[in-house]
């Protein structure tokens, strides 16, 4: 029966130690996956055109000025 106790505290440290090096592993791995996602997500924007971030401008110079229009600006004050 001594032996039998003996050989539990035994093992204990070493599987605590496997289990504090894969939860480690996992650590490292999800931060290395949330800063790969950021040029993930920029490529994936630049193939797909998603969420406006192309590289194409707007055509201004067809546009024209319509200087009959009257704008109103109104400021409140409210909080």
């Amino acid at each position: 029966m001594a032996s039998v106790n003996q050989r539990e505290k035994n093992s204990q440290p070493k599987s605590n130690k496997k289990l504090v090096i894969r939860l480690l592993w996992l650590v490292v791995a999800a931060a290395v996956f949330g800063f790969a996602l950021v040029p993930l997500y920029n490529v994936l924007c630049s193939v797909t055109g998603l969420n406006g971030k192309t590289n194409n401008t707007a055509d201004l110079s067809k546009t024209v000025v319509d200087k009959n229009r009257l704008v109103t600006v109104e400021f409140t004050s409210t909080v």
